[in-house]
């Protein structure tokens, strides 16, 4: 278990992200205190929308530039890290969603939010 988390912690995943074109849908939790919010926007967001440091991190965080290209985030704002449980009916809802192919309840595109 230790292994794995050093693994996550460790792991530069910024080009694997960038080369997923499959549809992807990121579900997050707003108060989620194992990984911040931050991290999901940076894995939505191109890296060419995100403001960035002298070293190349993305404004205001140790997060590098850069994310799935056309991923929808869905922000679940009165849960933390287990938003499948805190939030079953919504989770539910926009997973079903996702999978049909149908609008979301909260939308989050590349600069665009809707809601």
């Amino acid at each position: 278990t230790a292994a794995c988390l050093a693994a996550l912690r460790d792991s530069d995943l910024r080009e694997d992200m960038l080369s997923v074109t499959v549809p992807t849908i990121i579900f997050h939790g707003l108060h989620d205190r194992v990984c911040p919010f931050e991290l999901a926007e940076a894995m939505k967001a191109p890296a060419e929308a995100m403001s960035t440091d002298a070293e190349g991190k993305a404004a205001g965080t140790d997060l590098a530039a850069g994310g799935i290209r056309g991923a929808r985030l869905i922000r679940f704002v009165n849960s933390g890290h287990a938003l499948f449980y805190e939030e079953r009916e919504k989770f539910n809802a926009e997973l079903i969603n996702f999978i049909e192919k149908k609008a979301s309840e909260e939308e989050q595109y590349f600069g665009s939010t809707t809601r």
